[in-house]
């Protein structure tokens, strides 16, 4: 979108490139476990420190030029993205009543402005760009195999293969996204070579002959290495991502609706029929495979839409569907639910819908917006020769989009890079860009522009520089104090808590955690403050016990039994709330209820046996036994 100067740049805009190049390569194996929750946070952070990079890069390449050359393109594309980043940040801080601390806005944030300098990438760079996703793919795809040989420990304890992800859902949306691109670079490698070794005069016999290599191989043995591990995934929406994705490749390069168009009548009819026979079998197959977790996620959907009809126009904010969430859950099944879901339900924080959750985060008005950016996106007008590229780029965006629908890609940044350097390729295809060209600045005007120009972005990236300090010390500390209290130090839990409050205090789970070291630090009075500051911010059983025991110790049996209550609620199955319930009964000389609730327990259908629950049933007969009646 952007270029500058006439000689400096050059190298300023390769140096730039090469960071873009490593970014896409390295980001999706970032895993420091010296934070919490290391295979989010640790790549947020990587991934903003390069963008300070890039632009002191962009700075320095400013102030030595000896002129300066602006080139401004714009397309459509960047006018509605550029909306949907405005009007998410206005809904968030002047719509919305509350906002908190979010690792995705953040990231929101860092990827427009990756986006930017995206656009200044010119289009025979894209396929350098292209292979460096495909090796992180490779890369990745191999830790995953070594993963399930236990070579290497896998990121989460219930599952043998993650990649450098929390859990093996996301690693195989990252993994569908990179066959997509793998195949249609594949698909099209001859006229990508052509293109590459046409705008490489000047290169050695030797040089081309290394890139034609490259070129060729790279995307098959991407191919290969996705293929083989995403079954071992068991992730049915990577599963659905990766034959949409590739099918709509498939059509296009093999001009299939052409022909389809071609078949008599009658013929076209029975294919059509077939084709649309073979899908419903897919996806029965598909439900039937994991049944409950299918039902799970239609509960999901079914409470969403409800937190949406609360907020229609402008959503709960960006980032906010968890702190509205488990409260809905607890008021539909009370109202609405089934046996089966009450079965089913469990904490949760996402929609599983990245559609339904952006709509209700961000309301109608959001989607309004966002439907326009992916009408002209799928319209988007290029030159006969780039057309093949257009389709390429939909097709992966396509695949990500069926994984969100039932997935959380949106939550996962490589996967989010991924989208955002397609689009912005996208941008770059396109034929009808507005254009605005300065020959450049004066020679009495430059140092004057120059030294402002400095000074101003000089102080941006500073302070951006300490916002991004700031993060890293907040998540270290938070990790340390989350070591200090899985050693049951709980006082030292405490103290590198409120070190790192100011940093996080409108963090939910952030809050939760410390409000929870505080409870068992006996330091109640400040727990239910700062558990009730979490609930503002993030809600769910969990935290709600939590409250409940802070409650009970100090006597307030009242506000107690309300919190285990809600708990209860959000989360019918679970038979600890109504554990805690006759417990809080009990000791409050409440008899009748602790009896009548301890008959309940008994009578409780048990999801998974567990020793605790035989426990807790075994403490609920001797309730019984000393008050009968």
């Amino acid at each position: 979108m952007l270029f500058l100067e006439k000689k400096a740049p050059d190298k300023a805009h390769f140096s730039v490139f090469i960071v873009i190049l490593l970014v896409l390569l390295i980001l999706p194996g970032i895993n420091d476990s010296l934070f919490i929750k290391p295979t989010i946070t640790s790549k947020t952070i990587f991934f903003l420190n390069a963008l300070l990079l890039i632009g002191i890069l962009f700075l320095l390449s400013l102030v030595l030029s000896k002129s300066m050359i602006m080139n401004i393109k714009i397309s459509k594309i960047d006018v509605f993205l550029s909306l949907v980043v405005l009007y998410i940040i206005v809904n968030r801080y002047y719509i919305q009543d509350i906002h908190g601390f979010s690792i995705r806005y953040v990231e929101l944030i860092g990827l427009s402005v990756f986006y930017v300098v995206l656009r200044s990438v010119r289009v025979g760079h894209y396929v350098w760009i292209g292979l460096s996703i495909l090796v992180s793919g490779i890369v990745q795809g191999i830790y995953g195999i070594l993963q399930l040989l236990d070579f290497f420990p896998s990121m989460n304890a219930k599952f043998n293969i993650t990649g450098s992800f929390f859990n093996p859902g996301p690693y195989a949306g990252f993994l569908s996204s990179v066959w997509i691109l793998a195949l249609g670079m594949y698909l099209y490698r001859e006229k990508i070579i052509l293109n590459v070794l046409l705008s490489w005069k000047g290169k050695t016999h030797g040089e081309g002959k290394v890139v034609k290599t490259l070129l060729e191989y790279v995307p098959l043995v991407a191919m290969v290495v996705t293929v083989i591990v995403l079954p071992s995934t068991q992730s049915r929406a990577a599963w659905l991502s990766f034959i949409f994705g590739s099918l709509l490749l498939v059509f296009f390069n093999y001009e299939i609706p052409n022909r389809i168009k071609a078949i008599r009548k009658s013929k076209k009819q029975f294919l059509l029929t077939l084709i649309g026979f073979c899908f419903l079998i897919l996806f029965l197959v598909m439900y039937r495979y994991k049944k409950n977790s299918a039902d799970g996620r239609l509960l999901i959907w079914k409470v969403s839409v409800e937190v949406l009809k609360e907020q229609p126009i402008f959503g709960t904010g960006f980032d906010r569907l968890r702190a509205y969430y488990m409260k809905a859950q607890a008021k539909y099944l009370n109202n609405n639910g089934t046996r089966t879901e009450s079965l089913l339900a469990d904490n949760n924080t996402y929609a599983f819908n990245a559609l339904l959750q952006y709509t209700v985060e961000n309301g109608l008005v959001g989607l309004v917006i966002l439907f326009v950016l992916t009408t002209y996106s799928v319209k988007l007008r290029t030159v006969k020769e780039n057309y093949y590229l257009k389709m390429l780029c939909l097709s992966v965006l396509f695949g990500v989009f069926v994984f969100g629908l039932f997935s959380y890609p949106s939550q996962i940044l490589p996967i989010k890079v991924v989208c955002i350097t397609l689009l912005a390729f996208l941008a770059v295809l396109d034929s009808k860009k507005w254009k605005y060209k300065n020959n450049g600045t004066t020679h009495k005007i430059r140092p004057v522009f120059s030294i402002i120009l400095f000074v101003v972005s000089g102080i941006f990236l500073w302070k951006i520089a300490l916002y991004v300090h700031g993060m890293r010390q907040n998540f270290k500390g938070w990790k340390t104090a989350m070591n200090q209290y899985d050693y049951m130090k709980y006082d030292d839990s405490v103290r590198m808590f409120e070190n790192v409050t100011f940093g996080l205090r409108n963090e939910g789970e952030f809050l939760w955690n410390y409000g929870k070291a505080l409870t068992l630090n006996q330091q109640w009075p400040k727990a239910i403050d700062v558990l009730n500051q979490a609930r503002n911010h993030l809600d769910n059983s969990l935290l709600e016990i939590t409250l409940g025991d802070a409650y009970l110790a100090i006597k307030n049996y009242d506000d107690a039994e309300e919190s285990y209550q809600r708990a209860a609620d959000m989360v019918p199955n679970r038979f600890y709330p109504h554990y805690q319930l006759a417990k809080l009964y009990e000791k409050s000389n409440n008899r009748s209820k602790a009896r009548k609730k301890a008959k309940e327990i008994l009578r409780k259908e048990v999801k998974i046996p567990s020793k605790a629950i035989k426990q807790m049933k075994e403490e609920m007969r001797k309730i019984v036994e000393k008050s009968p009646g």
